[in-house]
């Protein structure tokens, strides 16, 4: 149908035109973080594990801190769980995430950071996003890495619902 269409083309035209701005917010807006730059797998996975559900100005001295006492993922299989519970108090769920960073050193120490979709997904505390994150920024895969400031910019942009947890 003609609105259709005319929907169709406005939203491409509002698409380009975030995307024509998205490089230049970039530059003067991103802060720099220890993980901006980071292309190690593992550092990369820490980074997203730390970041659930907490904010990068608390992830920050504790992403610093967590990988100054476990610098490869055979120091974090063999880390003490209240060691590692005491450097990521701050963030909450300690408990859940500290069983769940050893349990990723142990099942990894051997074969490394998985560059497979799927294989990532199979690690506890990591679901779509981190997934993602993790083969954009270790891999250099283009993936979507959408969260929910995402989905609100989204949504406020093209007056659309989108959900980002399908």
């Amino acid at each position: 149908t003609p609105a259709t269409n005319q929907t169709a083309v406005k939203d491409r035209q509002t698409v380009e035109d975030v995307r024509a701005d998205r490089p230049d917010w970039g530059e003067e807006n991103l802060r720099s973080v220890p993980w901006r730059d980071a292309t190690d797998p593992y550092e990369v996975l820490v980074a997203e594990i730390l970041h659930q559900t907490a904010a990068a100005e608390k992830v920050e001295p504790i992403y610093t801190e967590l990988l100054a006492t476990y610098p490869s993922l055979n120091d974090l299989a063999e880390a003490d769980r209240d060691r590692l519970g005491d450097i990521i108090y701050s963030l909450g769920f300690q408990n859940q995430r500290s069983d769940a960073l050893i349990k990723i050193g142990q099942e990894l120490r051997d074969s490394g950071v998985p560059s497979e979709f799927q294989d990532l997904l199979e690690l506890p505390y990591v679901g779509r996003y981190a997934a993602n994150a993790t083969l954009c920024f270790a891999y250099d895969e283009p993936q979507p890495i959408v969260d929910a400031n995402v989905v609100r910019i989204y949504n406020r942009i093209f007056d659309k619902e989108f959900d980002y947890r399908d």
